[in-house]
């Protein structure tokens, strides 16, 4: 018979270290039979199943009722109804002459070009279109050409928060 190993593992979703016994794996825990000598990290652990079991649960209802499923035509509609936004807004930017004016349309613009960014934000996250290719194709239309910027910085910004969300990638402590 072999015995069971203990010790401590790094949490995967996490990356802290937590006590790990091998034969409490796959055990699920309630609050009474927790003993007040159980170790915090243990406690978190063992909770954790009833999360990822409640977890498990809502993503089964939500894909049963296919909310997770990719919506071209709302993101084409809500493309088409942007562009008419910065189309009026472009349109106030050369025929007006108050300043005023001008000021509100700023303002406005400001809001449309935030629209154009969402959208290319889900574009290089490929939520849009089921194949990567034109997610990649629509997302350049909307960073490069609306935008004039390059979503460069979204992705290898996105990927070092995925990889250390806790730890900043741009400030350095000196040595």
């Amino acid at each position: 018979m072999r015995t069971p190993t203990r010790g401590t593992r790094r949490n995967a979703t996490c990356g802290r270290k937590e006590n790990y016994d091998e034969s409490d794996a796959g055990k699920s825990m309630t609050v009474d039979t927790l003993t007040s000598d159980t170790p915090k990290a243990a406690v978190a652990a063992r909770s954790a199943n009833g999360d990822e079991n409640a977890y498990a649960e809502l993503k089964r209802r939500v894909m049963a009722r296919g909310l997770l499923e990719k919506q071209p035509r709302f993101y084409i509609l809500n493309t088409l109804f942007v562009l008419s936004l910065l189309a009026a807004s472009l349109a106030v930017l050369v025929l007006a002459d108050a300043l005023w004016i001008q000021l509100l349309n700023a303002a406005f613009l400001a809001f449309v070009f935030t629209q154009i960014s969402f959208l290319g934000h889900d574009a290089s996250h490929r939520q849009i279109f089921g194949s990567a290719r034109n997610n990649d194709l629509i997302g350049s239309i909307y960073w490069h050409v609306l935008l004039g910027m390059s979503n460069r910085w979204l992705s290898t910004g996105t990927a070092a928060t995925t990889l250390s969300p806790t730890r900043s990638t741009t400030t350095r402590t000196p040595t």
